[in-house]
């Protein structure tokens, strides 16, 4: 099923930070408490702002020693089409990022273990479109859950990164401390080995328009800048684009590119090289994990893909130096991974936050 415009994410007036700072900003008790009445207060506040997307809040600091719950807030506000093209309770998935170890989570918020084996068995339901009146009212929802449960969150001192994912919908991320009396000392992280290793045929050139002009053969996984490249955003962050290669080259191609401040766990003991086509040998002096993950309507979780992108630089590199990194992989190289025709929504997650999404439409012949 085609997901229509609305799905875009439309904050105008009201932010997803703005709307978890004036309606979500608990008290200890209703966070966790057993009271959850003022859910229903938060839903009907919600239906006068601007939101049509996801906002969710938390506590800043959780006590592992006192508390057995990690409590997050959802509200979220859609239009009657949105509700039927993508029901919240198919598509409502929890990110969770371990920030000391870059370890990735997901989960089910609203299934059951009840309702994941009996939901395979059962044939696709046919829903009627509602009434046309109905499709741009505004409908609107508060929950509240337990992230620990859901995200399979170690319950040890630590620092959390949340999100929530409603397929071609991302909330905010709120960021939770979880605190004990006695402190575990860091462990140290050893950086990851460069993965997909890089093609040594990155950087050669082919001639084009009938031999008149050169440009860079498309040759993957490339750790260097070529033209597919996209611009770094300002400060720090990570802007990718894809590309469905599928008619012509059987591939979905991710070009990124990044600008993110180094900690220890990018930096590598072992000094590694790697010569392309262009002949430059460039040494790799940080290694940064990130997640590429594909989510399609009522999926339980998303396809992921694990990545180490290797940064160069013919200098030491020292925690809190920028890192500039850049890649092109093309995504499904090498994996058992089969996508059915269809309408997706990709994401990366870098350092604890998330970025997209990119939509795209898969089919054709493989």
């Amino acid at each position: 099923m085609a997901v229509s415009n609305q799905r875009k994410r439309e904050y105008n007036m009201d932010s997803q930070e703005q709307i978890a700072s004036r309606f979500l900003n608990l008290t200890h008790e209703q966070f966790f408490g057993e009271d959850d009445s003022f859910l229903g207060d938060i839903k009907w506040k919600l239906v006068d702002t601007d939101l049509r997307g996801l906002a969710i809040n938390s506590p800043k600091v959780v006590m592992t020693d006192t508390a057995s719950q990690l409590p997050v807030v959802m509200a979220t506000c859609k239009t009657g089409l949105r509700g039927w093209e993508v029901r919240q309770k198919q598509n409502c998935i929890l990110l969770s990022v371990e920030k000391e170890t870059g370890t990735i989570h997901f989960g089910e918020i609203f299934m059951d273990i009840k309702e994941k084996s009996s939901r395979a068995k059962l044939p696709e339901e046919k829903r009627e479109k509602p009434d046309p009146s109905s499709l741009a009212a505004a409908v609107a929802g508060a929950y509240r859950f337990d992230a620990r449960q859901v995200g399979n969150i170690p319950w040890e001192s630590g620092k959390i990164a949340l999100s929530i994912i409603s397929y071609d919908w991302v909330s905010n991320t709120v960021e939770v401390e979880l605190k004990a009396k006695e402190q575990k000392e860091p462990s140290k992280i050893i950086p990851k080995e460069v993965n997909p290793a890089p093609n040594p045929k990155a950087g050669t050139k082919e001639k084009w328009l009938f031999g008149l002009l050169e440009r860079d053969k498309q040759v993957f996984p490339s750790y260097i800048r070529n033209s597919k490249t996209p611009q770094l955003l300002p400060g720090q962050g990570l802007s990718f684009r894809i590309e469905n290669r599928r008619k012509t080259r059987g591939g979905l191609l991710t070009c990124g590119a990044f600008i993110l401040k180094a900690n220890s766990r990018h930096l590598p003991d072992m000094k590694v090289s790697h010569q392309y086509a262009d002949g430059q040998i460039r040494s790799v002096s940080a290694v940064v994990p990130v997640t590429f993950a594909i989510v399609g309507l009522d999926w339980p979780n998303p396809r992921r893909f694990d990545w180490a992108i290797p940064v160069y630089s013919n200098k030491q590199i020292h925690a809190g130096e920028p890192l500039y990194g850049y890649f092109a992989i093309d995504v499904f190289a090498g994996s058992e991974v089969k996508l059915a025709d269809g309408n997706y929504a990709a994401y990366i997650i870098m350092d604890g936050i998330i970025y997209g999404p990119k939509t795209f439409q898969w089919s054709g012949s493989d």
